[in-house]
């Protein structure tokens, strides 16, 4: 499974959109996208919708900490608003160094209708993540463990159930224009997926887009 992590700026949202008839639905069990919301928009909507519709897993994160889009009650709005009656996504939440879990665990309760599963992007590494992650699980199930290598660390991933976890990093050396990335050798990303079944990751890297 490749799974993307997405800005949710509007070019962005746009472009899963587009790439969603194509790409997206005919290899629908290889890819489920992240997207980390930074404003309200109807392109927002509309994106979660399309996915909701073409039945792609996604996962939308519900306390982003990038962009202006802080109201979590607008952004689970935002969610209900497209989901219909699907459950084919996760709910994101990041876990970082400032995360006050109770308080995030009241918010997941007071939308549990809509919450079908969870995806954790562990942005901080806690000595006591077994303890944390029980207090989620004995009211969500957790489907992902996304393990940001940046902020954490490789053994990290030895924390969690072999069947969730998934590593986060930045795969993509970046280059002057688009086309330059024509150039650039798939071996590069074949190394990395080795690395990962090495380390009994069951998810294909994530790229940050």
């Amino acid at each position: 499974m490749y799974q993307p992590y997405i800005r949710g700026k509007q070019f962005e949202l746009i472009g899963i959109r587009e790439l969603t008839p194509n790409v997206l639905t005919p290899n629908k069990t290889k890819v489920s996208p992240i997207i980390e919301p930074v404003k309200d928009s109807s392109t927002l909507k509309t994106t979660l919708k399309t996915l909701v519709d073409s039945d792609i897993n996604f996962t939308i994160i519900a306390n982003p900490q990038v962009g202006t889009f802080t109201d979590t009650d607008a952004i689970f709005n935002a969610i209900k608003s497209s989901v219909g009656q699907s459950k084919n996504y996760q709910v994101g939440i990041i876990f970082h160094n400032r995360s006050n879990h109770i308080q995030e665990i009241e918010v997941l309760q007071k939308y549990a209708d809509i919450v079908p599963a969870l995806t954790i992007v562990h942005n901080a590494a806690f000595d006591n993540i077994a303890d944390i992650l029980a207090l989620y699980q004995e009211h969500f199930s957790i489907k992902y463990n996304v393990i940001n290598l940046s902020a954490t660390s490789k053994r990290y991933h030895r924390n969690f159930e072999v069947s969730t976890r998934v590593e986060l990093d930045d795969y993509f050396k970046a280059q002057t224009k688009n086309s330059d990335y024509l150039q650039v050798d798939e071996v590069v990303f074949q190394k990395n997926i080795f690395t990962i079944r090495k380390m009994d990751l069951q998810v294909f890297p994530i790229i940050f887009l």
